[in-house]
């Protein structure tokens, strides 16, 4: 199964939104949406229909030593790091993104059937 040129835009665009990209990705991305307008109009569609759902989240601090375990996890040397590599996974965290905004959309949708029902 292939993906369409444009669905593979939107997928990234839609990371961009949720700023899920390394410094360099995020740099190329930047750049990207500064030249093309199309782009440019895929990351603010996915900020304006992902703002919702950041608004209705309260930031909350992880306990301190959850936060030094995660440090550790994620910026550990290499013979630390775990030997299939999924967390380095494009392809995976990409369609986990991709999801995961999508059950969120259904959800909101869902809610607002409920709500106007």
């Amino acid at each position: 199964m292939s993906v369409a040129s444009e669905d593979i835009d939107v997928i990234y665009a839609g990371e961009v939104a949720l700023g899920v990209l390394d410094a360099d990705e995020c740099a190329r991305a930047g750049a990207r949406m500064k030249d093309d307008a199309a782009f440019a109009a895929m990351v603010s569609e996915w900020r304006r229909t992902l703002a919702p759902l950041s608004a209705a989240i309260s930031p909350v601090a992880p306990p301190p030593a959850l936060k030094k375990r995660l440090a550790h996890a994620l910026f550990a040397g290499e013979e630390r790091r775990c030997r299939h590599d999924l967390h380095r996974s494009r392809g995976l965290w990409r369609t986990m993104a991709v999801t995961a905004a999508a059950l969120a959309i259904v959800a909101i949708a869902a809610l607002y059937y409920v709500v106007i029902s």
